[in-house]
């Protein structure tokens, strides 16, 4: 019986010069010493074994890495590592939040290793790296994993979410504003493949709205995600009302872009701005619709759901 296809890895490459010109491990050295490094080191590599590209976190991770490790390390120790290595970039602090350790050095090794292999796949979700960096892996929803094998743990350590709270607050002032509401976050994001860091910054922008439309419509491409940033920057559709036409979509059970598409088309058409505008839109084109079928049959009362396009509910 085949069984599921390998997600780890054998070999995974650190280049020679990582202790060099890397600044970010001089901060983890400098808040933690070469026992913190040796914890970073053993999640690394257990990462690389495991699942090949990303380390499960879960409330009792730091008492079992002290556990496993031993040589008198204590939970306490592998809990402030961890923390450090969130605040200089070791770890991606946004996927942190989901319960996942991994960076995009981890990730560009992981590409390298499995370059020659049958199957080569990655979790959308949880993924870094750009298309371009990407080679052939093909990315797949988190959804369509299977639970047995890939589920990940959605409560991450207490503890660890309230400082990464903390830092994200400290990042606010980073924020890119678009609309009147805060679009994403500057990320310091490593830029050498087998190093976690090439000695400057590289700071890289997630985008919410694009973040958002990656974790709930399917098809989602750089061509579609270019055209959703238009409605955004051209058009002046604010990201709530791109996000409410997204949700009342996923909910009518149309996880599809092109259908969201269309309804911004017909906002755009319509001058439709804001989740206010849409909601009034809404309820002017139900009046409107109701009136003409009460005309019709001469019958009163309501006309049903709500639509501000046909064949598009909007509940």
């Amino acid at each position: 019986m085949s069984g599921r296809p390998k997600q780890g890895i054998d070999y995974a490459g650190w280049d020679v010069t990582m202790f060099d010109n890397d600044r970010k491990m001089d901060k983890l050295l400098d808040a933690q010493g070469w026992l913190g490094f040796s914890i970073y080191f053993y999640i690394c590599q257990k990462a690389y074994g495991d699942e090949g590209y990303f380390y499960r976190w879960s409330d009792d991770s730091d008492a079992s890495i002290a556990r496993k490790m031993g040589a008198g390390i204590r939970s306490g120790t592998v809990k402030a590592t961890v923390e450090a290595c969130l605040r200089c970039g070791l770890f991606d602090q946004r996927l942190f939040a989901q319960g996942v350790l991994t960076s995009r050095g981890m990730q560009k090794r992981y590409a390298i290793a499995i370059a020659k292999r049958r199957v080569r796949s990655a979790i959308r979700e949880y993924w870094l790296l750009r298309p371009e960096e990407s080679g052939s892996i093909n990315l797949v929803p988190l959804s369509a994993v299977s639970p047995s094998a890939n589920v990940h743990t959605l409560e991450a350590n207490t503890h660890l979410r309230a400082a990464n709270d903390e830092t994200q607050a400290a990042n606010a002032t980073k924020e890119r504003k678009g609309n009147g509401t805060a679009a994403g976050i500057f990320y310091n994001i490593p830029s050498n493949p087998f190093g976690e860091d090439d000695g400057e910054e590289n700071p890289v922008f997630v985008d919410n709205l694009l973040v958002y439309a990656r974790n709930n419509l399917l098809y989602m491409t750089p061509n579609n995600e270019s055209e959703l940033l238009t409605f955004r920057e051209d058009d002046h559709l604010t990201d709530e009302l791109i996000i409410h036409v997204i949700d009342e979509a996923c909910g009518n059970g149309h996880r599809v872009y092109n259908y969201v598409k269309s309804i911004l088309n017909r906002c755009v058409d319509e001058n439709v701005r804001t989740v206010a505008e849409f909601k009034a839109a809404s309820e002017a084109h139900a009046r409107k619709k109701g009136g003409r079928r009460n005309a019709d049959t001469g019958r009163t009362g309501d006309s049903g759901p709500r639509k501000l396009f046909e064949g598009q509910t909007i509940v």
